[in-house]
Order: C-alpha cells, then structure tokens, then sequence
C-alpha cells in the first residue's frame, strides 16, 4: 500500500514537471467534523478537528486527480462503564474535481472521490482494528494569492460504514475547513 502511494505520488511529481506551469498543488488543511455515528458522538464528542493534507495534479482546463490523507484521534468515556475509550482513524481519499474560476482570483473547486478509512479503537481491555470504504464529495471556495499560492474555504460530507458485530458502525459525517496551498 505505502509503496504504490509513493510510486502515484512520484509519477504526479514527474508529470507536471514535465508539462510545466501550475499543474501540481499540495494544500494541508484543517477541518471540523462532525461525525455521523450517534454511538461515537456520545463517546467521542460533537465534532473534532483533524489535518489533512492534499496532493493535487490538473489533468486539463480545471479538471484534477487528487489524492489526500487525514488523520483523526479522539479521547473519550464510554457511558454507563466510565472507562476510557480511545479512537485512531487514518483517513486515505483518491478522486476527481474541478474548478470553475472565476475574476483570475477566485475559482469554485467540487471534488467527489472514495472515502477509505483505517481505524483502531481501545476501549476497556478491547482492541478493535480494520477498514472500511465509502464515498466524499467536497466543495469550496478558492482564492489565488498570484500564480503559486491559493486558500480556500470548503465543506463536505464523508461516509464509510462497516458492520460490526450486528451493528452498523458510520465513519465520517460533515466537514468544513480551511485550506492553504502551493502550486508548480
């Protein structure tokens, strides 16, 4: 896994080099989300930040391949037990978008790709490991600082659900978030 994300990453990097201009963004970006899950509001909390950081690549005219990775980890206390619970989950995203612009300094950017989620939770005595795949969509608003820098505002929505033992578990919910970038 670790190794083909490099090899996609590697192989964007060489081919923007190649074409020239601003074909190549990477953005980080901070976000709060509120999760879908009624169980893991109750344990974790209303809603939660967490980092992301975004590799983009413009395939043509506005439209891009993009790649991005979040990370999660929340503390919590299970109700009823009053035990600790804690919640680790790395969130690897891969899709399609594109961005109308608009005046050369502000461009409306719509992203859909898959949602696919790497969680651990330890709760009591209890490790509970694995994934589950979903879908996300995003939309934002950019803002183009000259030729290489960018920021945005943006919002979205995130789902994956796995089920287990007998229940079905969500991950994700709604976001929002600010972005800031650098384009090549």
């Amino acid at each position: 896994m670790k190794k083909s994300l490099i090899g996609l990453v590697m192989v964007l990097v060489l081919c923007s080099t190649a074409r020239g201009g601003n074909t190549f963004g990477i953005s980080v970006i901070g976000n709060y989300m509120v999760p879908s899950d009624a169980d893991y509001k109750t344990i974790y909390g209303e809603g939660m930040i967490y980092p992301e950081l975004k590799i983009e690549f413009n395939v043509f005219k506005g439209f891009s391949l993009w790649l991005g990775y979040g990370y999660l980890t929340a503390d919590g206390i299970i109700p009823i037990l009053e035990d600790e619970a804690k919640s680790n989950q790395h969130h690897l995203s891969v899709g399609a978008g594109y961005v109308l612009k608009f005046f050369n300094f502000m461009g409306l950017k719509i992203q859909l790709g898959s949602f696919n989620v790497y969680y651990s939770e330890k709760s009591v005595d209890i490790e509970e490991t694995g994934m589950a795949f979903g879908y996300r969509a995003d939309l934002g608003l950019m803002f183009y600082m000259g030729n290489n820098f960018f920021m945005g505002l943006s919002g979205g929505y995130m789902n994956a659900s796995k089920t287990l033992y007998g229940r079905s578990v969500k991950f994700g919910g709604f976001k929002g978030g600010l972005e800031i970038g650098i384009a090549f």
